[in-house]
């Protein structure tokens, strides 16, 4: 499967709710957040989650923490990806609150040869790429109802057009979790 065709693709995993209020607890929901979490803090509050990424052997690599805000655009932009060729390119992103499932993540293509300088995200030295709207063109798009696996080395962008705070955990993989993409994809 070549997972560079891939833009995103909801899946199911089957995880307790209840470990993610555990989760909310100690982490609540805030204006504007992208905090590096740490495997073994987050594998405990979740333990479901891990024995599911286990069971489809997966190692989790990094997790990140992500919060926008009501009515929150985020940049046009790629996310830092180790090596261009092999990735990993694949994130898996879950959603915190049910009550942002109307948040939108718009996947584009880049239109040409555009291409964008890296950037840092200050607050904690996380690698992207931004984007220009005119410097690509939307594919596709999907609502934040459930976990997704995210073609990260695609320009994407996060639109919370609700009127709620919006919470998701991106997880990223030392191996592309390749084999949970449907072939039609």
């Amino acid at each position: 499967m070549d997972e560079n065709k891939c833009y995103f693709q909801h899946i199911d995993i089957p995880y307790d709710p209840k470990e993610m209020t555990h989760l909310l607890e100690r982490y609540p929901l805030i204006d504007s957040r992208f905090d590096f979490m740490e495997i073994n803090e987050i594998k405990e509050l979740l333990p479901s989650l891990f024995n599911w990424f286990e069971s489809k052997d997966l190692e989790v690599d990094h997790v990140f923490l992500i919060n926008h805000r009501p009515y929150f655009k985020q940049d046009i932009h790629r996310d830092y990806v180790e090596d261009e060729e092999t990735g990993p390119r694949l994130a898996i992103n879950i959603p915190l609150n049910t009550e942002a499932s109307d948040a939108v993540t718009r996947v584009y293509n880049i239109v040409g040869d555009a291409t964008s300088n890296a950037k840092r995200r200050t607050e904690n030295s996380v690698i992207y790429s931004k984007f220009e709207p005119e410097q690509v063109t939307k594919v596709t798009e999907y609502f934040s109802t459930g976990p997704v696996i995210l073609n990260i080395s695609k320009p994407h962008s996060a639109w919370n057009n609700t009127p709620v705070l919006r919470g998701l955990l991106t997880f990223r993989f030392k191996k592309d979790p390749v084999n949970l993409i449907r072939k039609n994809t």
